[in-house]
């Protein structure tokens, strides 16, 4: 019975980030129990159901071993051209030597059945930059990003090229045939939202308002939308530096110990203040902002209504309210 090779990854610590730290300590130990049940199911030789296993963890939380675990269980199944998508993706994202190493050496099995077999790599290139592509013959939710080189079975494949604002395309493959697939997607046309007038329209017509400048406002009300939309500004600044932070915390978990993940850690931890610092003050802009703008009252002005309603042969001027 073969036995399902994987890069198990239950037991690696996390680094204490703070905020957000619980929540994606659960999303990890829900991943690494799936990625043990994986690695049990492999074990009694169902790899169908350890790849569904491994792609479930993936889906809890991302890191690159996820692709050589997902690889290697289609390698065990003699998916071949699937095994060398995910170990190949694995290769090239991972940060980690012994990673990398094990990807390299079940990549180099794969590529020797690939080249034994009935298949033929297929480089896609699409413009613009951005799309993805999904195969007929792979699973649908096995997304591409081109420029990739995928190898495919003899035989005919579509490839669906999709990206936002772009309209999708289908691409048929014959394999053997041409290596490489070039494509240019085309913009999505654009809807005019103007809709077209009533070359009818005369007598009868209701009244259309005419735009009346608005009253002037307080001076509380000015400053409180210079602060309300000032917090904002500031909020958003510790957003990014909330994601950076996060961004920092990811490239720390892949590290060993070392300078390099007391590196990030550092880098973490100024990120970190920053981000709270930025929604402290934000939230307290925001908040003094909403106050001047709920207490401030708008200058006393009179102004008259003015509305216009198409006649026969010109229009009619309305005006309402009060003149003194």
């Amino acid at each position: 019975m073969r036995v399902v090779r994987v890069l198990a990854v239950v037991g690696l610590g996390l680094v204490g980030l703070g905020w957000e730290a619980t929540a994606r300590a659960d999303d990890k130990a829900d991943a690494d129990a799936l990625v043990r049940a994986g690695q049990a199911l492999g074990n009694q030789g169902d790899y169908s159901g350890a790849l569904a296993k491994f792609k479930a963890a993936a889906l809890k939380f991302e890191r690159a071993v996820n692709d050589c675990n997902i690889g290697s269980a289609y390698a065990e199944l003699g998916r071949w051209p699937q095994a060398q998508l995910f170990l190949d993706r694995c290769r090239s994202r991972t940060s980690n030597a012994d990673q990398r190493a094990f990807a390299e050496q079940r990549l180099a099995l794969v590529m020797t059945e690939l080249g034994a077999g009935k298949f033929a790599a297929v480089e896609v290139v699409v413009e613009p930059a951005g799309a993805a592509f999904t195969v007929s013959s792979f699973a649908p939710d096995e997304k591409v990003l081109p420029p990739r080189v995928v190898w495919l079975a003899h035989g005919q494949h579509d490839l669906v090229i999709e990206r936002d604002g772009y309209q999708p395309r289908t691409v048929r493959v014959e394999v053997p045939g041409p290596t490489r697939v070039s494509e240019k997607l085309v913009p999505q046309p654009e809807v005019d939202p103007t809709p077209e007038r009533d070359p009818g329209v005369g007598v009868g017509t209701a009244p259309v308002p005419v735009p009346v400048p608005p009253a002037r406002t307080s001076g509380r009300r000015r400053w409180g939308k210079i602060l309300f939309y000032g917090g904002l500004g500031v909020a958003a600044v510790g957003g990014v530096f909330h994601y950076l932070a996060y961004s920092a915390r990811g490239r720390a978990e892949e590290l060993p110990a070392g300078s390099g993940y007391d590196d990030e850690v550092a880098t973490l931890k100024w990120q970190r203040a920053v981000a709270i610092g930025a929604y402290g003050v934000g939230g307290l802009a925001i908040g003094t902002g909403l106050y001047l703008l709920l207490t401030g009252k708008e200058s006393n002005s009179s102004r008259a209504p003015v509305m216009v309603a198409p006649s026969a042969g010109g229009a009619t001027v309305l005006l309402g309210g009060r003149f003194e």
